[in-house]
């Protein structure tokens, strides 16, 4: 799956959107079998891609020209405590929140849900297990689109929703790891400037009781993708989702991959995702 080539670069095939059927909006089902109606119309296409390596040059990747930007952040939180969900909202949610504010210079920050991923050791060959955490993902993806920003807006905020979505508002999502240095299965990330409109598919994904909207990723050689090796508990990766201002760079694909650089007796990642709705 992956090639090792150097401590600047590395290669690994991710998985992007091929084809969709003519007339149809692209789907995916997040729940159930294959039925009547096939769980998704997307043909799905796999691309060897070159990671470029930002451990010497995080200073490189900004926010509003790339969507991107990596900051240390000492939590209060220990390992443990990312166990229990009432600590990860009343403490973790709380720093986080802070600290995006400033470095937005923001009016108002919500940090709204989040995720834990604990790779298994069998991940990606799969052999029925039912995983007690979710897994790393390898299609390359935006989580959000402007819709759907906007009804998270209207579900947090109800009646005060009118006049937060008619400022300036993003989602963002910051990720890092639990414990570190993490090299397996890392998150990758994508310049958002390198990412062309006609690369973008706009995708319904479909739960059990609701659907909401995110984007898929074709693959362009033009795009630029990113990862950092060595990443520690207290380095968080700060990534645009969706920005209402037009002008400003979009929403950033993102995903993981096999690290052929990762030493083969590294633990398993495990990481934490959080996604925040941002006014100006």
């Amino acid at each position: 799956m992956a090639d090792r080539e150097s401590d600047t670069e590395v290669f690994a095939s991710i998985s992007y959107i091929g084809t969709v059927p003519e007339g149809e909006k692209a789907y995916h089902m997040m729940y159930g079998d294959d039925g009547p109606i096939p769980r998704t119309n997307i043909t799905r296409i796999w691309r060897q891609t070159r990671f470029e390596n930002v451990r010497n040059q995080m200073g490189a990747l900004s926010f509003d020209r790339h969507g991107i930007a990596i900051h240390e952040l000492h939590t209060a939180m220990t390992y443990q405590d990312y166990g229990c969900d009432q600590k990860v909202r009343d403490i973790y949610f709380r720093e986080l929140e802070q600290h995006l504010q400033q470095f937005l210079g923001a009016s108002k920050v919500e940090v709204f849900r989040y995720a834990i991923r604990k790779r298994h050791t069998e991940f990606p060959v799969s052999k029925g297990t039912q995983y007690a955490f979710a897994q790393p993902t390898l299609i390359a993806h935006v989580d959000a689109t402007l819709l759907s920003t906007m009804e998270e807006i209207v579900k947090r905020f109800g009646d005060g929703a009118k006049d937060l979505s008619s400022k300036r508002h993003q989602w963002v999502n910051v990720w890092k790891p639990l414990r570190g240095p993490v090299n397996d299965w890392p998150l990758c990330f994508c310049d958002a400037s390198s990412v062309h409109p006609e690369d973008i598919e706009t995708t319904d994904m479909v739960y059990a009781d609701y659907f909401t909207e995110n984007q898929s990723l074709r693959f362009n050689s033009e795009q630029k993708w990113f990862y950092l090796s060595d990443h520690q508990p207290d380095e968080i990766i700060i990534f645009k989702q969706s920005d209402s201002d037009s002008r400003a760079v979009g929403g950033v694909p993102h995903c993981s991959f096999a690290n052929p650089a990762a030493h083969p007796e590294e633990s398993p990642r495990e990481s934490i995702e959080a996604r925040a709705l941002v006014f100006y």
